[in-house]
């Protein structure tokens, strides 16, 4: 087992994800989170619009009025928890409340909770196979945009 020197005290790391308030992760204490690499996760997300896209390629199906949670919020709490080792949606249960997952949604901590395990179930549950097709062209499409190199000229 990696055993774990404690961090300076004044280490401080600062984020901003939109929520109109100043996040500061540091190590004394207070609200613990352990999935601290969503914040990167998040970052790349944005670099790339994976999310955003995504949820374009499904078809809202879920009545208008009762809506809490967008489209985008349930496809990032979804694959973010499946990049932080919760492969289950059982464990939205919990990581609804998880402050660092709250953060990369773009929620402060005394915000609302996140979407529940039976919201997240009927998002998986609902996607369908033409929509899935949308989502694997979006994948190739987003890698050959970022890998797209300049032609060579043989001559």
């Amino acid at each position: 087992m990696t055993e774990c020197t404690k961090p300076d005290a004044n280490l401080q790391l600062k984020f901003d994800f939109e929520i109109g308030k100043p996040v500061i992760g540091a190590f004394d204490g207070g609200l613990i989170s352990t999935d601290g690499g969503l914040g990167l996760l998040r970052f790349a997300d944005d670099a790339l619009k994976l999310t955003e896209f995504a949820s374009i390629c499904i078809k809202e199906k879920r009545r208008p009025d009762v809506l809490k949670h967008s489209l985008q919020d349930l496809l990032r709490q979804r694959i973010y928890a499946i990049a932080a080792g919760y492969e289950d949606a059982n464990d939205a249960s919990s990581l609804r409340y998880d402050p660092m997952h709250k953060l990369v949604l773009g929620r402060a901590t005394s915000d609302r909770n996140l979407a529940s395990q039976p919201t997240i179930s009927r998002l998986e549950n609902s996607v369908t196979s033409e929509e899935l097709s949308f989502l694997q062209d979006l994948l190739v499409h987003t890698y050959i945009k970022k890998h797209k190199s300049r032609q060579r000229s043989w001559f």
